[in-house]
């Protein structure tokens, strides 16, 4: 049983429910938390997010490299994108915002699946 930080709405998680835990402070506080006022909902993305991490780990192995954990993640999220109705899907969509898209799911992988990318190491 662990914890996890959803930063964007700044309340903590259960890593295995994925459901949303009440913050720490006071009754008496009335803090309006999202933790509190969310608590027990599934936090948004969570289902997705660990079918892509599973996959990953399909393509790439439990413990990827660096490149190979970035790569298994490319070929998901492109092979999934729906480009038949452009002429010219690679200036539509953006290289840039698909290395973009990559970077930040491999680096939720690394944190949620406790792989840390460590240089020299």
């Amino acid at each position: 049983m662990g914890k996890q930080f959803d930063y964007e709405n700044q309340a903590w998680y259960e890593d295995t429910t994925g459901t949303y835990i009440k913050c720490g402070h006071p009754s008496t506080m009335d803090c309006g938390c999202f933790g509190k006022l969310h608590e027990g909902e599934k936090v948004t993305g969570y289902l997705e997010m660990n079918e892509i991490f599973d996959t990953v780990e399909e393509l790439a192995g439990i413990y990827p490299d660096s490149d190979s954990l970035r790569n298994a993640v490319h070929a998901i999220i492109t092979k999934s994108m729906d480009v038949s109705g452009f002429r010219y899907p690679q200036r539509t969509i953006g290289s840039s915002t698909i290395i973009r898209n990559v970077d930040y799911i491999a680096r939720n992988y690394e944190h949620a699946r406790g792989i840390s990318m460590r240089i020299g190491g």
